[in-house]
């Protein structure tokens, strides 16, 4: 365990100094052989092992104080940026919504318009809570009903003339 560490700590200490373009796959190659040891080995030894990237890690960053900002960053948008706002998808869903409406779909088809309606309705509501992957789901699904509804509306329009 200890020549692994020691062996380690070597290869990023040497790269620390030579070049920081060959500190990511250095540290990729830490990952990698800290996830299999993880895996192998019982509960007290993946503490140890923990324990050991965690001090590697604290010895790159007193080396290299700019990677904290990088971290940081790093960390800050990959949790900020892990869902995109549907707004595509709501405004697709508004205006099917709107040519369901306009083409009087609530007298020819009114389930599906109900149907519509209410997904349209949750997904504003997912929306302003910041559950965008639901949002996502009811704007499409509201889009789909809306879509419906207005051909049935368009179909039934017609066949009355």
């Amino acid at each position: 365990m200890k020549i692994l560490g020691q062996k380690i700590e070597e290869e990023i200490l040497l790269s620390l100094r030579s070049n920081f373009v060959v500190l990511l796959p250095v540290i990729l190659k830490l990952s990698t052989s800290i996830k299999s040891i993880v895996l192998a080995n019982p509960e007290p030894f993946r503490l140890r092992v923990f324990c050991l990237f965690s001090n590697v890690l604290r010895k790159i960053l007193k080396v290299v104080p700019a990677l904290w900002v990088g971290m940081i960053f790093l960390f800050i948008t990959g949790c900020g940026l892990a869902v995109t706002r549907p707004k595509l998808e709501l405004s697709l869903a508004q205006a099917a919504f709107v040519a369901a409406k306009d083409a009087k779909a609530y007298t020819v088809a009114p389930g599906l318009y109900r149907k519509a309606e209410v997904y349209f309705l949750k997904a504003k509501s997912a929306y302003r809570r910041k559950y965008f992957n639901k949002a996502k789901q009811y704007a499409i699904l509201s889009k789909q009903y809306s879509e419906k509804a207005e051909y049935m509306a368009a179909k039934h329009s017609m066949e009355q003339k």
